[in-house]
This record gives structure tokens, C-alpha cells and sequence, in this order.
């Protein structure tokens, strides 16, 4: 039984780790929100640009041009919104694959740990065997996946074409409440390490 240290600081470890990743994925959704609400706000505002109502005939005579440089300023800023959102995802992507990663060592912990002890109830550290936090970390990990999947389809061409407010704003919740993570389940979770690990 003199594994069993090992294994705990292993498991424990990953644990902190992936709580870490999680955290970090929490600062990077609302950095994201606000890139996200800025790149919605700007593509409404380029579309004001194709209402000739919104402009006044003296201006659009005095300053021809004006309407396309607008366009063109609008399209610019749009780009740069867009390239900052899709920065935050791609950070949000490296934090999925360390999940995925932390996943993978806990199995392999696990499996080892089996090889050893020939018990896969034998609890690691107070009442849960090792294979709970293994399917734990898999069902968040899954979630994060989904949700990952969800940001990458705003990304792609949700956020940039808004034709309302109210369609910008059912979009920015969407992004904000992150609705593939369960907050059960998460805590559910955080619940059992807090409970095994001190």
C-alpha cells in the first residue's frame, strides 16, 4: 500500500491543476463577453451605414465619399473585434486540451492503480475510489467540449451577423450563461474534491 501516497498526490495534482484550467476558462469567457458585446455593438453600428435615412442629404452632397469610408472604418474595426474574439478562443481551446489532457493522466493513475491493487472500490483518499474522479473530470470535460463547440459557432458567424439588438443580446447570453456547463454537476463535483481532499 505504499503506492497510495503516490497515486494521491498524483490525483490530487491533476485535480488542482484542472481546477486551475477551469478557473482560467471563467477569466477567458468574460474577456470574451466583452470582446463579444463590442463586436456585436460595432457590427450594428456598421449597418446604420446602409440607411440612407441616417445620414442627411447635406452631409452625404458635401462628403461623397463619406458612406464608404464608413463602411470601410466599420469592416475594419469589425475584423479587429473579430480577431481578438477568436484570440480568447483559441486560449479557450488550450484550456479544453489540458482538461482533455488532465483527463487522460487521471485514467492512466487509474488504471495503474488497478494493475496494483486489483480493487477499483478501494478508495483513494476517504470514500471515493479513484475511477469517481475519472468520471467526473470525463462528464465536465464533455460539457467544456460542447461549450467550446458553441463559442466556435459564434465566432464563425453568429456574432457578425446580427441584424438587431435584441438578436445581439439573445447571442451575448448565449456566450455569458454558457449553457452547456451544468452548475449541478460542476459543483456536484467540487463538492466531492473539497470533501476527499482536506
Amino acid at each position: 500500500m505504499a503506492y497510495l501516497g503516490t497515486f494521491q498526490r498524483r490525483v490530487e495534482t491533476v485535480l488542482i491543476e484542472f481546477q486551475r484550467s477551469r478557473t482560467y476558462w471563467k477569466e477567458l469567457n468574460d474577456e470574451g463577453f466583452t470582446t463579444a458585446s463590442r463586436l456585436v455593438n460595432t457590427h450594428i453600428q456598421a449597418l446604420y451605414a446602409d440607411d440612407l435615412g441616417y445620414w442627411h442629404p447635406v452631409l452625404r452632397q458635401a462628403f461623397p465619399n463619406l458612406m464608404p469610408r464608413y463602411e470601410a472604418k466599420m469592416a475594419a474595426r469589425v475584423q479587429q473585434e473579430l480577431g481578438k474574439l477568436q484570440g480568447t478562443v483559441g486560449r479557450m481551446d488550450k484550456q479544453y486540451t489540458k482538461m482533455r489532457t488532465f483527463y487522460r493522466e487521471l485514467r492512466a493513475i487509474e488504471k495503474r492503480a488497478h494493475d496494483l491493487a486489483h480493487d477499483p472500490n478501494m478508495p483513494l483518499f476517504k470514500t471515493c475510489p479513484i475511477h469517481v474522479f475519472g468520471d467526473r473530470v470525463q462528464q465536465l470535460v464533455q460539457m467544456y467540449e460542447s461549450e467550446l463547440a458553441s463559442k466556435r459557432l459564434l465566432v464563425q458567424g453568429a456574432l457578425t451577423s446580427v441584424k438587431s439588438q435584441q438578436e445581439g443580446m439573445a447571442l451575448l447570453s448565449v456566450w455569458l450563461n454558457q449553457s452547456q456547463l451544468h452548475d449541478d454537476a460542476i459543483a456536484e463535483f467540487q463538492a466531492i474534491c473539497d470533501a476527499e481532499l482536506t
